[in-house]
């Protein structure tokens, strides 16, 4: 409600994301045609793979994840940050496309904020999880 206040501006409708999401592969691949075969196609061979765990105990969670980035036998990075706090009640973890990875974590971030300034709370795990896996169409 800060932001809010102190621009002036009343959003229309608190609970729809923002239309600055990208749409659901919107940038994999040309409009009309089906990703997977695209990408078998037309698209680079990605080698990646990690390992992220998480442990829940009575006192909170625990997560661990290597910290090597590479494609196929070359290291990009061998102290990349694959846990990653996203708000003092969540975090989370990334495996594949780095810059995909990067992408995401920042717009669940940002229109995270957005929420808990709009709504003076900040949202739920479950609220978030649904931010990701409903991208707006």
């Amino acid at each position: 409600m800060a932001l809010q206040d102190v621009c002036k501006w009343q959003a229309s409708d608190t609970q729809e994301t923002s239309p600055h999401l990208p749409q659901a592969g919107g940038w994999a691949v040309p409009r009309g045609w089906d990703p997977q075969a695209f990408l078998q196609t037309h698209g680079p061979r990605l080698a990646h793979g990690t390992t992220t765990l998480a442990f829940r105990f009575r006192h909170g969670v625990i997560a661990a994840a290597d910290t090597r980035s590479s494609c196929g036998n070359y290291v990009a990075c061998p102290a990349s940050r694959k846990v990653i706090p996203v708000h003092q009640h969540l975090l989370g973890t990334t495996s594949g496309t780095s810059a995909d990875c990067v992408t995401w974590y920042r717009v669940l971030q940002r229109e995270l904020r957005l929420r808990a300034l709009r709504e003076g709370q900040l949202p739920s795990v479950a609220g978030a999880a649904k931010l990701l896996s409903h991208p707006p169409t």
